[in-house]
């Protein structure tokens, strides 16, 4: 600039400096060609040097590039609202705009998602032109409760927002959490029933580690007790082992007596089994009391203890793990139980030495009279043992099972006879045969349902009976066989009924005898044609006791089952239960083409 005066050159040359430090990234004025030659003409003139390097930024050069990086992190991070700023720099680095009608410079993302659909992470073009890894998209508070404007908020404004939102924290919402401790997919892949049970069952979890720890310690202590110095080791060690050989026949006991019985009713067998097992630890936990008894008092524990292990073992690997996956993932549902029970099992085992500390304190010399210890020994087992009792029972009533047992499936054939059968229900037949009755849902059915509630009515047939259950002799169950079987049922292919009504004369209640090819459709007729037996005898006022069932109710219960059944299935379906298996128990099941065989001989 030949014509310009030297005071103004250096007044140009500095807001040219001050403008080129504002929007460019730190260091980019050094190490180039550029700063090469700026850092030679700064060393050959030492005042414009140091007045270069003394330069103060004013506050709007602060603002705008504030704004200037705030808009390129947005814009990176995904989200596409409205910055009121007009740098020509953050023009240069907006990413291409999303293809399909998207928001004008948001980059263009692919979501990766689990198996159940929740996204994990995102994914966009890096500058370079490969992948780049993006968190996933965090819910975002309400813009309302934000300030308007460009207010920025104050520090007392901050940490109270910070501690709101720890108080409000889901741990849900957390990806890693989701990944170490729920299963892939959650809520999706698991079923609607699965958060109410997870809390009660971990609530179990915490009571049940602290038990565990506390048995040991009274078991080791009694150990201790009961045996004289010198012939400790020898003595312990054999009345250990001794202890733990009878379990064995405990577990061969329930796995052959109860395996198909805890199938057929999960919610009960799951409270009594760890009710059972609070019994087993009851008894360890007074064997401090009387060493000299450890070995019969301390099998007799293992004995019961094993016995409830197995059938609550056989519940959470089998039925439970069927009934809580979705998704044919049950090993990952079970993996993510065993993650949360050896978190719980951390935290409960300061727990438990504290509270076998304090018990162990009541019964020094001078912690005052008899009374006063076993009461303070009694009321900390006692919470203990109670609340996983308790915990049990919640964690079990809350379940809700969409399939069918003989039970639930009594339960819904009645519905549906009652419902038919009731004047008005009646007339609007007539009008529309083919509505659909409303049924109880799964959700009311196992509220009803209980844990200890009875399962059958007074007056419920039995489905699945035996051949005393359903003939009186052979004779009578040669003319119930020929029954069942004069005439076609349903257009099935086979063309016979797989099922035979009788009468159970111990329950005075109508029965159903069980072919060994019966289906599922099979069983839900039997099932209706018995109920609809049932409710002709009781609307009849008989109150005299029957030996066999009338062959005018049999046929008119046949002809009902083989002319509703469909109607009553669908009805199944739209109230949310599953009909394709019937969940049969120890039920009996019958070749019954021999003896239709004879009777066509």
């Amino acid at each position: 600039r030949p014509h310009c005066p030297p005071d103004r050159e250096r007044a140009v040359t500095m807001r040219a400096v001050v403008a080129h430090r504002a929007w460019c990234p730190v260091g980019s004025d050094r190490g180039g060609p550029a700063g090469s030659r700026r850092a030679a003409r700064d060393v050959s003139h030492p005042v414009r040097a140091t007045r270069r390097h003394h330069v103060s930024r004013p506050e709007a050069v602060r603002t705008r590039r504030d704004r200037a990086r705030r808009e390129v992190t947005r814009r990176a991070s995904g989200d596409a609202s409205d910055v009121t700023t007009s740098t020509p720099s953050v023009e240069t680095l907006k990413p291409p705009s999303a293809p399909g009608g998207g928001v004008p410079g948001a980059p263009v993302m692919v979501e990766e998602v689990s198996t159940g659909g929740a996204q994990t992470r995102r994914w966009t073009r890096s500058r370079d032109g490969g992948f780049e890894s993006l968190p996933p998209v965090r819910a975002k508070p309400d813009p309302g409760e934000r300030k308007s404007g460009s207010e920025v908020p104050s520090s007392s404004e901050t940490s109270a927002g910070a501690l709101a939102d720890w108080i409000n924290w889901d741990p849900r919402t957390s990806p890693r959490l989701r990944r170490i401790f729920l299963p892939a997919g959650y809520p999706e892949s698991v079923s609607r029933d699965y958060a109410p049970f997870i809390r009660w069952h971990l609530g179990s979890l915490v009571f049940r580690n602290v038990l565990e720890v506390l048995t040991s310690q009274s078991l080791l202590v009694a150990l201790g007790m009961g045996s004289a110095p010198g012939a400790l080791p020898l003595t312990a060690a054999t009345k250990w082992v001794l202890k733990d050989g009878v379990g064995s026949f405990a577990t061969l006991a329930a796995g052959s007596l109860g395996g198909q019985r805890y199938d057929e009713d999960p919610k009960r067998w799951w409270a009594c089994t760890n009710a059972l097992e609070d019994v087993a630890r009851a008894i360890e936990l007074v064997t401090p009391a009387f060493p000299a008894l450890f070995l019969p008092l301390a099998a007799s524990a293992t004995f019961v203890r094993s016995a409830a292990l197995t059938g609550r073992g056989s519940l959470m690997n089998g039925t439970f793990m069927q009934h809580l996956s979705r998704n044919e993932n049950l090993g990952d549902v079970r993996a993510k139980l065993e993650v949360q029970g050896r978190w719980l099992a951390l935290v409960a085992l300061p727990v438990g030495i504290g509270i076998f500390r304090s018990v162990s304190s009541a019964f020094d010399a001078d912690a005052g009279d008899g009374a006063y210890r076993y009461a303070a020994t009694l009321g900390a087992y006692g919470a203990v043992i109670t609340g996983h009792t308790f915990c049990c029972w919640k964690a079990a009533s809350v379940l809700r099972f969409d399939t069918l047992n003989r039970a639930r499936l009594c339960r819904m054939t009645r519905a549906f006879v009652d419902a038919e059968t009731l004047p008005s229900s009646r007339d609007d037949s007539k009008k529309n045969d083919d509505a659909l009755v409303a049924l109880p849902g799964v959700d009311a059915a196992g509220a009803e349902e209980g844990v200890y509630r009875a399962r059958f009515a007074a007056d419920a047939p039995t489905l699945g009976a035996s051949l005393p259950e359903c003939a009186r002799d052979w004779e009578d169950l040669e003319v119930l066989m020929t029954l069942s079987r004069e005439r076609a049922c349903r257009g099935t292919d086979v063309g016979v009924r797989k099922y035979v009504l009788g009468w159970d004369k111990n329950r005075n209640a109508p029965s159903a005898l069980l072919d060994a090819d019966a289906k599922p459709a099979d069983v839900l007729a039997a099932a209706l044609a018995a109920t609809k037996a049932s409710v002709d005898i009781r609307s009849a006022s008989s109150t005299t006791s029957q030996s066999r069932l009338c062959p005018a109710v049999a046929e008119a219960a046949y002809a009902y089952a083989d002319k509703r059944f469909v109607k009553f299935e669908e009805s199944m379906r739209a109230a949310g239960w599953r009909v394709d298996f019937v969940q049969m128990g120890t039920a009996p099941k019958f070749r019954l083409d021999a003896l239709a065989g004879a009777n066509r001989g």
